[in-house]
């Protein structure tokens, strides 16, 4: 039964473009004291969840312009036998239009960009966390995974 579930809520997730982790690991639970078990989390965004729009316009040559996407993550923690925890996180995602070292950065390319690396950064993250303290973490480790792959880049994430 548990397997039949996880199927479910792993095609759920998947078409809905949610982040998702099964709890199965043996946690006691307040309400019976049952054990529960946790499972690796999966799902990830698209790039359609990061709508990029021009801030400030870039004319000629060299780096310049501005980009951002507001993006509402939702995430989702499913805990046998019974319970379902959905939260989402705010994000602000901002870099250039043109960059010295990436050359022009469409909104198309800004948003697969910060999709990847989004669905990077919530994989090691405790889903057991306050919705707070998870997403304040969140955008952390964008903006960190930001720097790594991109260094000379400048994206900022608020």
């Amino acid at each position: 039964m548990k397997s039949l579930s996880a199927v479910v809520l792993t095609i759920l997730c998947s078409l809905f473009a949610v982040s998702c982790v099964l709890d199965a690991e043996p946690t006691p639970d307040e309400s019976t004291g049952e054990a529960q078990e946790q499972l690796p989390a999966f799902g990830g965004f698209d790039a359609s969840d990061f709508p990029f729009v021009t801030l400030v316009g870039h004319h000629g040559g060299g780096a310049g312009g501005w980009q951002e996407a507001k993006a509402n993550l939702h995430f989702w923690r499913l805990t046998f036998p019974r319970r379902l925890r959905r939260w989402d996180c705010s994000v602000t995602v901002g870099m250039p239009l043109r960059s010295t070292s990436m050359g022009k950065i469409s909104s198309k390319r800004a948003a697969a960009m910060s999709a990847k690396l989004a669905t990077e950064a919530m994989r090691p993250l405790d889903y057991k966390r306050p919705t707070a303290m998870f997403c304040r973490e969140l955008r952390e480790k964008m903006e960190e995974l930001f720097a790594l792959r991109y260094p000379k880049l400048g994206a900022r994430v608020k």
